[in-house]
């Protein structure tokens, strides 16, 4: 499958990949916003080991993003399509919605 050109401008290996940051490095934080960092920093890790205990794995978190992202595209697209057709013919965008069978209030 090709990855389209969003999912290649926010792919998740480029998140993952990113250099890790120690608290220690971190000099400019005042020590309440760094303890409420450390605590946060805790309860991801917590919840990262939750859902490997869960069977949830990297390469299909990454798929769902990748999927995600082609949904959003193609969405995005009919929509804008469906724009184009209702100002061609005239009509409000919502008809245009109805007449293919498309709840409009879910196109966001």
């Amino acid at each position: 499958m090709r990855k389209s050109a969003i999912a290649k401008k926010t792919s998740i290996s480029s998140h993952l990949s990113c250099k890790k940051v120690h608290l220690d490095d971190v000099k400019v934080l005042p020590s309440k916003d760094r303890q409420q960092l450390e605590s946060e920093i805790v309860g991801v890790k917590i919840r990262s080991n939750q859902l490997k205990e869960c069977g949830f794995t990297t390469s299909a978190y990454r798929e769902y993003l990748t999927l995600t992202h082609t949904f959003n595209e193609v969405r995005d697209l009919t929509v804008s399509l469906i724009s184009h057709l209702a100002c061609i013919r005239g009509v409000p965008v919502k008809e245009i919605f109805c007449e293919l069978g498309l709840n409009p209030e879910q196109s966001d």
